[in-house]
């Protein structure tokens, strides 16, 4: 009996456990992409909203869809996850669109 406590207790744990981790990587997602997006956007006052997410059971992997606004510009970035070594949380913001402004490919002279 105490075995079969034991084994629901660490159970339970690991799934408590799992949601804080996945938690702790939800918040450095939209950090990363919040540190990248003025880069991109050429605008330091940025706003972001999650629009999605996906986490893949029995994988330290989280992606998420992140909007941006700012500066009248609006982008979308996917962004992935994963627990590196030493419990190091791993994030990559990839630029999906940006739309509004000027265009960021035109120079001027």
């Amino acid at each position: 009996m105490a075995v079969k406590a034991l084994t629901l207790m660490a159970i339970i744990l690991t799934m408590l456990m799992g949601g804080c981790v996945a938690n702790k990587m939800m918040v450095r997602a939209i950090e990363v992409t919040e540190g990248r997006a003025p880069f991109d956007m050429e605008c330091d006052d940025v706003t972001s909203q999650l629009l999605g997410d996906a986490t893949y059971p029995g994988t330290d992997i989280l992606e998420v869809n992140i909007g941006v606004t700012g500066c009248g510009r609006r982008a979308s970035y996917f962004t992935r996850c994963t627990l590196g070594n030493l419990g190091a949380i791993v994030c990559t913001p990839h630029l999906n669109s940006i739309t509004g402004g000027k265009s960021l490919t035109t120079t001027e002279e």
